[in-house]
């Protein structure tokens, strides 16, 4: 399960799974100053748990969950399995619920060694870190300038158009939370790779001041920011390199004046 995300005017595209696209756009809204340090570690930690154990469960080993989620699996004549997922949403577009019908191959049903009960919580986790980006997009909406639409989009794979703004702010965060993790030791490169793609496209004064030049302000107050925590304990190489991934897709997007679908 994941996020295919496509650049319309460019056909730009990258596939995220939903582990890496929760902390994608909890990076991003790290990054535009709207959680704090520990908000941000505490969301790494939540998806690398939910990833790593499945659905979190208390002291009694109950499933504690953000949200009804119902699973259904069913033995099929079929090659692969293919989740057929439905979202329920409260009237602001809020997920507060999901149903999985869950076809299985009949040869993998009648293996020794599938366990439909682990196999069904696997994928309510995986449905239910869909939910908690849902829910961080909308605990946050008003400060990220987002609709409740951009929202509902932004965590599913509906396939409509998601408009130029959410891109602009997802790319704008994330190269803000770029400087403020400094990878590598590396601080301060944002100001200097973005004034190089406006050279490219040649973009107008008026246009480089008037919007870039406030950005690039919150680059260069980024860099002086000092992590609390070791972000290496949080995200691994593959996130990272997601990470990156989520860079290069939100910037073309901003760069190319273009809308994203996300299927």
């Amino acid at each position: 399960m994941g996020y295919d995300i496509t650049v319309k005017r460019t056909n730009f595209h990258r596939w995220f799974s939903v582990w890496n696209w929760h902390r994608c756009v909890a990076s991003a809204i790290y990054g535009l100053g709207v959680l704090d340090d520990e908000e941000y570690r505490h969301e790494l930690y939540a998806v690398n748990d939910l990833q790593q154990n499945g659905l979190p469960k208390d002291d009694n080993g109950e499933v504690v969950s953000m949200a009804d989620i119902d699973t259904k699996i069913e033995t099929k004549e079929v090659e692969k399995t293919i989740i057929e997922i439905d979202m329920q949403y409260d009237d602001e577009l809020r997920a507060i619920g999901a149903t999985a019908l869950i076809p299985v191959p009949a040869k993998i049903a009648d293996s020794k060694d599938f366990n439909p009960e682990g196999f069904a919580e696997m994928i309510a986790g995986s449905i239910n870190i869909q939910v908690r980006t849902n829910n961080l997009l909308h605990d946050h909406k008003e400060m990220m300038q987002f609709t409740d639409k951009d929202c509902q989009l932004l965590s599913s794979m509906d396939g409509e158009e998601i408009r130029r703004e959410a891109p602009m702010m997802l790319a704008i965060g994330l190269g803000s939370c770029l400087e403020k993790l400094g990878l590598d030791g590396q601080k301060g490169t944002m100001r200097e790779v973005w004034t190089n793609l406006l050279d490219e496209l040649e973009m107008p004064e008026p246009i480089r001041t008037g919007m870039f030049e406030p950005i690039f302000q919150l680059f260069d107050e980024s860099a002086k920011h000092e992590v609390s925590f070791e972000i290496a304990e949080y995200l691994e190489m593959e996130s990272l390199a997601a990470f990156a991934s989520a860079i290069a897709i939100m910037g073309d997007a901003l760069f190319s004046n273009s809308t994203i679908m996300i299927n």
